[in-house]
């Protein structure tokens, strides 16, 4: 029984293995020159209580499922509170691919 349970799980790691292969070729060969001017922007209004979920869930998007052709975050502020503000303001200094900006900006 044990011995069907651990097949079951290689062949799911096996399986998991050639989709991120070929995930990773994909993403190789659909590669452009003009890829690095691709960004996400990240709009900030309010008080949000998830916007250091937002902007750490871009910053992790940008390493690990976009494989680095997204250069740059922006976190937009679209009217935030002075409490968020700060708050986006911390977490963009931490990664370098991040700005914060403004409306006028």
């Amino acid at each position: 029984m044990l011995a069907i349970l651990r097949d079951i799980f290689f062949i799911f790691l096996i399986i998991l293995g050639l989709v991120e292969l070929i995930r990773m070729v994909l993403c190789h060969l659909l590669k452009s020159k003009a890829d690095k001017n691709l960004m996400i922007l990240v709009p900030i209004r309010g008080h949000c209580e998830d916007a250091e979920v937002l902007l750490r869930s871009a910053a992790a998007k940008i390493s690990w499922v976009y494989s680095g052709a997204i250069e740059k975050v922006i976190c937009l502020d679209c009217g935030a509170d002075e409490e968020t503000r700060q708050l986006c303001k911390k977490i963009c200094e931490e990664y370098p691919f991040m700005e914060y900006k403004t409306k006028v900006e």
